[in-house]
């Protein structure tokens, strides 16, 4: 009888415990995102305008960054954070996009110092193939309310869309909805092959 209300009394400490430490996170994140009425409420940079970044300096200062990255179609600047909660998982993953999406999409870092982050556990990532900005010092002017949040920027550097983002199938979804269309190939061009 004795062990049994021993194993009992740890049992309920145990999930005190674990209730403490759910709430406690609750709190925590709470404190670091930013309440906003509507959980799908985009930032406030308006459709059409310019952006008001075009060239960025690539956070290895391996060379400009300019947009558009691949000088035809919409490129994509996926604001996100090592240190935050959402965007860590879309990270991790973001290897997984189709070449045509990675090629005009550009890591936009709200971290400083991201040179440093490198190392552990984020070295797995896959992000290396990636044009990669620190981008604490622009997230003002981009006027980033939620992260990790995307903007498609057309040819002519205007914003055309803007995404919060809660997830990397929402993410891959938004980027398939903006897939490449290519002309379709001419007679001339077809024979040339």
């Amino acid at each position: 009888m004795i062990i049994f209300q021993v194993v009992l009394a740890l049992g309920m400490l145990t999930m005190s415990l674990l209730l403490f430490m759910m709430v406690r996170q609750i709190g925590l994140l709470s404190r670091r995102i930013r309440h906003t009425k509507s959980s799908k409420r985009q930032p406030s940079l308006e459709i059409g305008s310019r952006s008001p970044h075009l060239a960025f300096e690539s956070y290895d200062r391996s060379g400009p960054i300019r947009v558009p990255v691949t000088g035809e179609g919409e490129s994509f600047l996926l604001f996100a954070s090592f240190s935050c909660t959402l965007c860590r998982p879309v990270l991790e993953q973001v290897a997984e996009l189709p070449a045509a999406m990675r090629d005009r999409m550009v890591l936009m870092m709200l971290d400083t110092s991201i040179a440093d982050r490198f190392a552990g556990e984020i070295a797995g990532w896959k992000l290396g193939g990636f044009r990669i900005v620190e981008a604490y010092s622009m997230a003002t002017d981009f006027r980033i309310e939620h992260a990790p949040v995307i903007f498609v920027i057309d040819e002519q550097g205007e914003v055309r869309a803007v995404e919060a983002i809660f997830g990397f199938d929402e993410l891959r979804e938004f980027l398939g909805m903006r897939a490449v269309r290519r002309p379709a190939p001419t007679a001339e061009s077809g024979s040339r092959s």
